[in-house]
């Protein structure tokens, strides 16, 4: 029997997994899905999946860039 995934819900909205183990896990249970990665959320440092950004991919941006240009939309006060 496979252990779950430990996971909550984030302030910003999004699943947040507690460990990287567990966020490697959910990325594995899906496999079909290219370029999904475990990356920290810029406000709350907790893990996330998702898909990488094409501008990320082709280095035009950093993810230093990226973070910040995150940090200035986020959608939910501090």
């Amino acid at each position: 029997m496979h252990k779950s995934v430990d996971y909550s819900t984030c302030t910003c909205g999004k699943r947040s997994y507690h460990c990287r183990r567990d966020a490697s896990k959910a990325k594995r249970s899906h496999p079909q899905q290219k370029h999904l990665t475990v990356y920290r959320c810029a406000y709350t440092g907790q893990l996330h999946l998702g898909h990488t950004p094409e501008a990320l991919r082709r280095g035009d941006i950093s993810r230093d860039e990226l973070a910040a240009s995150q940090r200035n939309h986020h959608p939910v006060a501090a």
